[in-house]
């Protein structure tokens, strides 16, 4: 039998041509489908998301977005209620206070608690020459209303029959976070950024994370928040303290 070697020789070099082509086109398909699938666990991801619905596959780090400062209050006024023992512990990386006060006045007093109340809390420096640098431009913080806190917290100390344990302290560097701790096991927080110069808080939405000891980042987010919080009660000027529960 006679080997056609034209026909062959024809063969290799159109194999050697095509062969490249085709592994192209797969590796592309195959490319092409990965990120098909990548798209849709991101729309995936979005849709929870927009929906507030935690996917524990996609890893999403918190159980709920509060979009405003009102559905804070509203968020905070449910974990009060819910909260099964007698005692009640609030750790307030707070701004100027101005929803503070409001709080006060209208869930922690002694008329409507039926729960020992210890409240820390931190406020902006009302003297500070720093926090005063950053209360212009489009800002929606106030010196004057941090002073004006200040102010009302130290009278209700002086109210008899309070049960509630307030210790106050003023920082004077701006901040990152801000936000409520409840009973060591409900975090909400809220970041700052500055607009025209000025810091503005609680201008954006906040996240609201239950303590998930299973889960490091959820840790992460927990120490970030206490860390920065006992640093400056620790090294904070005191501004209000009554008593320990």
């Amino acid at each position: 039998m006679e080997i056609n070697w034209s026909f062959l020789n024809k063969f290799n070099i159109v194999l050697a041509i095509t062969l490249p082509i085709l592994t192209v086109i797969f590796y592309a398909i195959k490319s092409y489908w990965r990120k098909g699938q990548e798209i849709k666990r991101l729309e995936k991801t979005v849709a929870s998301l927009e929906n507030k619905i935690v996917s524990e596959h996609d890893n999403l780090l918190f159980n709920s977005v509060l979009n405003n400062i009102e559905e804070v209050k509203s968020k905070l006024l449910d974990l009060i209620n819910e909260g099964t023992n007698n005692k009640l512990r609030i750790d307030n990386f707070g701004l100027d206070f101005e929803t503070v006060v409001s709080i006060f006045k209208y869930t922690l007093n002694s008329t409507s608690m039926d729960r020992d109340v210890r409240y820390r809390g931190l406020i902006i420096n009302p003297d500070s020459k720093d926090i005063e640098k950053v209360c212009g431009g489009g800002s929606n913080l106030s010196q004057n209303t941090a002073r004006d806190s200040i102010q009302y917290l130290k009278e209700i100390t002086l109210k008899p029959n309070v049960n509630i344990s307030i210790k106050v302290y003023s920082y004077d560097n701006p901040p990152i976070i801000h936000g409520f701790l409840v009973d060591d096991e409900h975090l909400i927080i809220g970041l700052t950024h500055f607009d025209k110069g000025g810091l503005v808080g609680g201008g954006t939405p906040y996240l609201y994370v239950k303590k998930d000891k299973s889960s490091d980042f959820n840790m992460s987010l927990f120490e970030v928040y206490t860390t920065w919080f006992d640093y400056w009660m620790a090294n904070g000027r005191q501004e209000v303290v009554n008593k320990d529960l």
